[in-house]
């Protein structure tokens, strides 16, 4: 776990140090399964310092493993790295192959990553109606996920850490550039923007009786911790060289860590969901486009990738501009 973490830092060199040292504890303990696993995330590691072919054996080895084990959930994982390293012609015929299994687990993170992998494989193929259709189950999919979390800033984190479907969806419809089309993606786009203000407002501004969601007994902790944070991140901007900079920044990752872990332990025991609205879409795109009558002018903006997508509102017709 602390490997993909730095992997996930681009400290590759650090996640590789981990490795070695999962690769004997599970070695130790003879377990076949982690030791597979182990080799699973090593084979990520050599697909990002561009070593194919180490990846492709790794890959296979680990395959090979988890299958004589019936382990099914890595086994998954492995098959979606496995269609990321096939060539293109063969992609399309594995994600046929690893549909049924990941039916039958209903893991919900595999499913994500394979709508995902589906929705780029059609694009490739020119089925760009199959590949909205993916997407669009992505894109729900993380809503409903992203909804059941209790905590206001595990909801964001969740999302925008799960950008990638809402991101191909409003790019796909952006391409294909119909009048709906456009007009829908300036709506996601600003949906996404607006469930994510929701959360902040609803789950931190004002909540100071139930700070960050915390039980009782964790309020007074999280109330301290809050304020040496804050105390910290002050002392950060005015350090005096790169020497006291590192100490105090070292300071507030230990105390991010701990409220992290407070919030978690509030998420993790906090029984009913949040009751936060979620804004009734037609309501709220219809407030937007009212916004643009009267002679007023509305920009949207959207990052994807290298490229700004600027959607001009004017009249309540959306047109749309692509900054390369």
């Amino acid at each position: 776990t602390l490997a993909l973490a730095l992997i996930g830092l681009d400290d590759l060199s650090g996640a590789g140090g981990e490795l070695d040292r999962a690769t004997a504890h599970f070695a130790a303990a003879a377990d076949r399964q982690y030791l597979a696993r182990v080799r699973l995330t090593r084979a990520e590691l050599a697909i990002l310092r561009d070593e194919p072919d180490a990846a492709a054996d790794l890959l296979a080895e680990a395959i090979r493993t988890l299958e004589s084990g019936s382990w099914q959930v890595p086994l998954a994982s492995a098959r979606l790295l496995e269609v990321d390293l096939a060539p293109p012609a063969r992609r399309m015929e594995l994600l046929t192959a690893l549909g049924p299994l990941l039916h039958d687990l209903g893991v919900p993170e595999l499913r994500h990553a394979y709508d995902l992998r589906l929705a780029q494989v059609c694009l490739d193929g020119g089925r760009v109606d199959d590949a909205e259709v993916a997407l669009r189950r992505a894109v729900e999919r993380v809503e409903g996920r992203g909804a059941s979390l209790g905590d206001p800033q595990l909801r964001i984190a969740f999302r925008s850490h799960r950008m990638a479907a809402h991101d191909a969806l409003i790019d796909l419809l952006a391409r294909r550039g119909g009048p709906q089309d456009i007009e829908e993606a300036c709506r996601l786009s600003d949906l996404a923007k607006a469930q994510t203000l929701l959360d902040l407002t609803g789950g931190t501004v004002g909540a100071e009786a139930t700070v960050d969601g915390a039980r009782s007994g964790d309020d007074e902790e999280v109330r301290r911790l809050r304020a040496d944070l804050n105390a910290t991140y002050g002392a950060l901007q005015s350090a005096p060289d790169a020497e006291h900079r590192a100490v105090v920044r070292e300071r507030a990752a230990r105390l991010e860590d701990e409220l992290a872990g407070l919030r978690l332990r509030s998420t993790a025991t906090t029984a009913a969901a949040s009751s936060l609205p979620t804004p009734d879409a037609e309501q709220w795109w219809s407030s937007v486009l009212a916004d643009s009558r009267g002679g007023r002018t509305l920009v949207q903006l959207h990052v994807i990738g290298d490229d700004v997508l600027a959607f001009v509102i004017v009249d309540g017709e959306v047109h749309l501009r692509r900054l390369v």
